[in-house]
């Protein structure tokens, strides 16, 4: 009978537990159902570029990829120029960060009417090794056109105001703009921005000397004297012409070629008129704009100032590395706002004359990286601390200090 009872027991017990297994099944089934998520996918976030100046001939794309469900991306630009869409060229910017911003650009499009670019990015998903296409810009078939140009025009309402802009094509940098308040003009009008080959600003009033040996003087100017030197000309106009009742307030993108910080607004009616210089209100050197105020309609030019200390032409660095810097971008001790003729000294705390510097690049700038013998064609100097003699021909007049260079 007790043996029975025993028998009776576990098969109730196994009995009442089949119930319970089967409903933590059911449960858990239900629950792996509930995680289950939808694959995502990647974009490209860009904002489209449709004109580019043709004076500074230059697209530079900022753009930035969000991975969706990918965990690595790699980008690239297609592009074609003109119409000639059988010659495409890719322009590889390589592994991006996930929505971070990147840049990829094109150069040398003086010359060019128009590029018609795409954007591609390559992604991995989390269980795969290769990568594939997974997002575009504006299509994975199609191309944005963009038109290089050397004016913009825009129609302003005088009630209304507005701003009139000539996009420089760079998205790392400014564009050019005149901000129009309420009531600043004295009607509606058209206000064109053009941007003039810096050879123009050389062509003043016929009372004066020929004007081809203008030109040729603003060439030389441009080439060999940093300083007084154009670096980028607009006109501004309107159509009909119009009053200015409130000063327009104006940036002005002078490009992405120099690392100059200090700078001339000049203003005349036109070509026939002489320059004079208005107030800078101020730089942004990270934009690479100028800004100002303007009163009247006409011709704007932006000039390397004349107005430099003995500290401008000094290295913003005093002490060098080489040994932490990366091979082949050790950027050594900039003298700067140098012109031709200058010349820079290096000696050692003996008096010893190390290396002595005359090669100045288009920005104005010579370089000492540290090494012996004129314009570093030598041996690398030992670690140390040297002195400068910055003769400044034009000016008559020397600069001199210390630089320590460590290797």
């Amino acid at each position: 009978m007790k043996k029975q009872y025993i028998i009776l027991s576990i098969i109730l017990v196994v009995f009442m537990m089949t119930p319970l297994y089967s409903a933590t099944k059911i449960s858990s089934a239900t629950y792996t159902a509930f995680v289950d998520f939808e694959f995502k996918n990647a974009k490209i976030n860009h904002t489209e570029v449709n004109t580019i100046s043709k004076e500074f001939g230059v697209l530079n794309l900022k753009s930035s990829v969000d991975f969706g469900d990918y965990v690595a991306a790699e980008a690239y630009m297609l592009y074609y120029l003109d119409d000639d869409v059988v010659n495409i060229s890719t322009v590889t910017k390589g592994r991006v960060e996930n929505k971070s911003d990147f840049f990829v650009n094109v150069n040398d499009l003086k010359d060019k009417e128009k590029i018609s670019y795409r954007i591609v990015a390559k992604l991995r998903k989390p269980d795969e090794k290769q990568y594939t296409e997974a997002a575009w810009f504006p299509s994975s078939t199609t191309f944005h056109t963009t038109m290089i140009v050397d004016s913009t025009s825009t129609v302003i309402s005088a009630s209304a105001g507005g701003t009139a802009k000539f996009v420089s094509g760079n998205q790392e940098y400014g564009d050019t703009k005149v901000v129009i308040p309420s009531g600043g003009i004295s009607g509606d009008t058209k206000i064109t921005i053009k941007q003039l080959p810096l050879s123009h600003a050389s062509v003043q009033s016929q009372n004066n000397t020929s004007t081809k040996n203008r030109i040729n003087k603003a060439s030389m100017l441009a080439s060999t004297n940093l300083n007084n030197q154009i670096i980028a000309l607009y006109s501004i106009t309107s159509e009909p012409t119009v009053d200015i009742r409130t000063p327009l307030v104006t940036d002005f993108y002078y490009g992405s070629v120099t690392d100059v910080t200090k700078f001339d607004i000049k203003y005349r009616a036109d070509a026939t008129s002489s320059w004079e210089t208005i107030k800078l209100e101020k730089t942004d050197t990270v934009l690479r704009i100028v800004n100002t105020k303007i009163g009247k309609f006409g011709e704007y030019g932006i000039f390397v100032s004349n107005n430099l200390s003995d500290n401008d032409y000094r290295p913003p660095k005093r002490v060098r590395v080489k040994s932490r810097i990366k091979s082949g971008r050790y950027p050594g001790f900039e003298f700067r706002y140098l012109q031709e003729g200058d010349v820079v000294k290096i000696y050692n705390v003996n008096g010893k004359k190390i290396a002595e510097l005359t090669d100045i690049d288009s920005n104005g700038s010579a370089f000492w990286e540290g090494k012996r013998d004129t314009n570093n064609s030598g041996d690398w100097a030992e670690s140390g601390t040297y002195i400068y003699q910055i003769k400044l021909k034009e000016k008559g007049k020397i600069i001199s200090g210390t630089i320590a260079f460590v290797w």
